[in-house]
């Protein structure tokens, strides 16, 4: 397959804001050119844990699903796979997801005969087996939007587009031979375009979708994790023509939803922000672009509570992205990431910097953007640029006297509990100091990492502790290494405890700083400690990295 690599240095094209400094110039592949074949349609982006892109996607001309796998940053040679095929077409409307050992799975439309909802499934990392599998039929599937659950099991949101209704299948075993399926919204009007679905706490369904008869941004609630219960339907907006081709929504630390959308009636691309889980109080919608006819498929994701929006520039035929100056998006930074020829269809973002998957109209071809965050300021930087992950170990054997503690810890009204392990303890604020985070002094407290999201918000919290004490000691994390999938970790604050569930364990070295970084629109907790003492050197080969996900507020 023939590649071709573009550097493309930043465009300053802000609007609302003030000019950004980035750290280097955003760089723009062509991961699949289909050697004049026209690929590229309706991406859907996954990164999976060394921070590769997994790209699914249609083939136009062969009437195809297909997955790019990256092996690199640059996804230099990319391993493509034809998931599923038929005159007719098979693979429109995409949505991607990885389960919880890091393998994709891929809901999307089936044109061929009675029109369905299908989900593949790979059984690995590559997708070099699988299971193709029929969710629901007829005349159904389009604007699908796919989650996993706490079980690991697929979660879909799509149009009925013979009912005009909005749909949900909730897959009741790994590989979805089992499911449930109920009706959302819909009745007399048409609704159910343009759904975004993201799992609240105890995986309730939260969906934004587009209401074709009042031209309305809504939101649906479900009671129950199938939403076969109650369901609390909501209008986000309906000031103009709103929601139609691309809603993109996010759940803030509190579960507030946010989402980002396309103003059809002025072209203009628009945020909105609810102040409680339902949006029945008040919401705060701010227009983020409206520099031309821009905003469409936007994909949106929050960092650190800030939104992050990718989307279509129609009128200059140029992708752009916005990097939101604040949680409703009063102002914003907004760059034009690529403007060679007509891009930017079909936008799907991820954090960790930002990764832009996208459709190249010129040319037909599946790209790829990297844009780099903006750089800090210096000092920031430098306080902020630990090289390693902390030291949370002693010698084994004999006691050790500390020096004098430098390290100010910040009291928080955190406390950890793990019920697996017999852990109760509170949680301090561990700052960076000289480039790095200095636990020395925890004893028996877990610390949290200073740089890494706050407890219990969107992100990854990190949270660090002894594994062996300075007096010859059990530390509090011994145990870490024997937690599994699905034990539960909690954080109880301000009367409420939030519960996690264990989603990957694993062996790092103290140099993989990748372990504090995920944002993937959802709240992760990960423990860090010791393992592997090394008694000829007194000192722990590896890091333990314990990452669980946020499953309920109770």
């Amino acid at each position: 397959m023939r590649k071709r690599l573009a550097l493309i240095l930043v465009l300053f094209a802000s609007l609302l804001a003030i000019t950004v400094a980035y750290a280097a110039a955003i760089s723009v592949y062509t991961v699949d050119d289909g050697a004049g074949q026209d690929v590229g349609y309706y991406t859907a982006l996954a990164i999976d844990a060394n921070g590769n892109a997994m790209i699914a996607y249609y083939n136009r001309t062969n009437q195809s699903l297909e997955i790019a796998i990256c092996n690199d940053n640059a996804c230099s040679s990319p391993v493509i796979v034809e998931l599923d095929s038929a005159v007719g077409g098979q693979g429109t409307f995409t949505s991607i997801a990885l389960d919880a050992n890091g393998f994709p799975l891929v809901s999307y439309y089936a044109l061929l005969g009675t029109e369905a909802l299908r989900l593949f499934r790979c059984f690995d990392a590559l997708c070099s087996s699988g299971i193709n599998h029929l969710v629901d039929d007829p005349g159904v599937g389009a604007y699908t939007s796919l989650a996993m659950n706490s079980s690991d099991n697929a979660v879909i949101s799509y149009y009925d587009g013979s009912n005009g209704n909005l749909k949900l299948a909730r897959c009741d075993n790994t590989l979805c031979t089992l499911n449930t399926i109920n009706t959302v919204a819909g009745g007399p009007n048409d609704e159910g375009m343009n759904s975004s679905l993201k799992l609240g706490a105890g995986d309730l369904p939260v969906i934004a979708y587009y209401d074709a008869d009042d031209d309305s941004v809504k939101l649906a609630r479900c009671s129950a994790t199938d939403c076969s219960g109650a369901v609390t339907i909501n209008t986000v907006d309906d000031s103009a023509h709103v929601g139609f081709n691309g809603i993109s929504l996010q759940l803030d630390s509190s579960g507030f939803p946010v989402m980002s959308y396309y103003d059809i009636t002025n072209s203009r691309l628009k945020l909105a922000h609810c102040s409680d889980l339902f949006c029945t109080g008040a919401i705060t919608i701010n227009v983020v672009d409206d520099s031309a006819n821009v905003g469409q498929y936007s994909s949106m994701k929050l960092d650190g509570g800030l939104p992050v929006i990718s989307y279509y520039d129609e009128t200059n035929g140029d992708l752009k992205l916005a990097r939101c100056q604040d949680v409703n998006c009063a102002s914003a930074d907004i760059i034009v990431v690529d403007a060679v020829g007509d891009v930017g269809w079909d936008t799907s973002l991820q954090l960790g910097s930002a990764h832009i998957s996208y459709y190249d109209v010129t040319n037909g071809n599946l790209m790829l953007a990297f844009v780099p965050s903006p750089d800090p300021a210096p000092a920031e930087a430098e306080a902020q640029s630990p090289q390693a992950l902390p030291q949370t170990g002693f010698a084994m054997g004999r006691e050790t006297v500390l020096p004098q503690q430098t390290a100010a810890y910040a009291a928080t009204d955190f406390s950890l509990v793990i019920p697996a392990l017999g852990v109760d303890t509170r949680i301090v604020g561990v700052p960076v100091s000289d480039g790095a985070w200095d636990v020395s002094w925890l004893g028996s407290q877990a610390g949290h990492l200073g740089g890494t999201t706050w407890p219990t918000w969107v992100g990854n919290s990190v949270i660090t502790g002894h594994v062996w004490n300075s007096d010859n000691s059990a530390g509090v994390f011994a145990g870490v290494r024997n937690l599994a999938y699905g034990d539960q970790i909690e954080v109880h604050a301000g009367g409420q405890t939030y519960v996690y569930e264990v989603r990957t364990t694993r062996l790092v070295s103290a140099r993989n700083l990748g372990v504090l970084d995920k944002n993937d629109g959802y709240a992760w907790l990960t423990l860090i400690t010791c393992e592997g003492y090394n008694p000829f050197t007194q000192d722990y080969i590896f890091r333990r990295a314990v990452s669980a996900v946020l499953v309920d507020v109770k």
